[in-house]
């Protein structure tokens, strides 16, 4: 439980720098004001079994008939899905109303076909998701192992957090370009994971026998498009 509203313990106040910052300062003083509960969750939901996070994007995409339980977990944060044939396009289309998006960044070619899709973790350089495996005399990271799947497991599209263009996007990229159904769907990850939190509305709900009202607002898609 975070203590932002009383002076003897500040929430983590080392974060906002050696300087004056307003933003910081306006919210902290509108919480006060306000007298709200500040209760930060969502690194504790990713430790539940399963993870809440990812269980409520599932959930609220539909997509919990769809699952593949022979690839997924291979390793972590690595969920598989056999949907219904659909075109990248319509794919996009599907994850901007479920989710609430302003619009979806695509690598790939819109009108490919999509069967077999993974939503991944988050994609940066030296990702903590899995330490270095080192096969065949080569160190593999985690988004090599995903370049791996989507060829050895036929995995036509991921779905990750965070990205980084110059490995696996690349990859998909090239893949396009060469006739292969491969595509990426960078949606980001506050949206990626929106879906998540609407999901702690059930179970809080559920923990306190629905006896008072949990009631989930949307903090909407940050990016606007051009």
């Amino acid at each position: 439980m975070s203590n932002v509203g009383t002076d003897q313990t500040p929430d983590f106040p080392d974060w906002k720098g050696d300087f004056e910052n307003s933003v910081q300062k306006e919210k902290e003083a509108y919480i006060r004001e306000h007298r709200l509960t500040v209760w930060r969750d969502h690194d504790h939901m990713h430790t539940h079994q399963p993870d809440s996070i990812f269980a409520g994007v599932i959930k609220y995409l539909g997509w919990e008939s769809y699952f593949n339980t022979e690839i997924s977990g291979m390793m972590p944060f690595f969920y598989v899905f056999d949907i219904p044939e659909c075109t990248v396009s319509e794919l996009g289309e599907e994850l901007k109303e479920k989710i609430g998006m302003n619009g979806v960044r695509i690598v790939g070619n819109p009108e490919d076909k999509m069967k077999r899709v993974a939503i991944v973790a988050h994609l940066y350089p030296n990702s903590a998701m899995v330490d270095e495996i080192k096969e065949d005399g080569y160190y593999h990271s985690y988004d090599m192992e995903i370049m791996k799947y989507m060829e050895t497991e036929n995995i036509d599209a991921i779905i990750p957090g965070e990205i980084i263009e110059w490995t696996i996007l690349s990859y998909i990229r090239d893949a396009a370009y060469m006739g292969k159904h491969k595509a990426c769907f960078n949606i980001g990850h506050f949206n990626m994971e929106e879906l998540g939190m609407k999901y702690a509305a059930d179970w809080i709900g559920e923990l306190l026998n629905n006896e008072i009202p949990v009631n989930y607002i949307p903090t909407e898609d940050g990016w606007t498009f051009l």
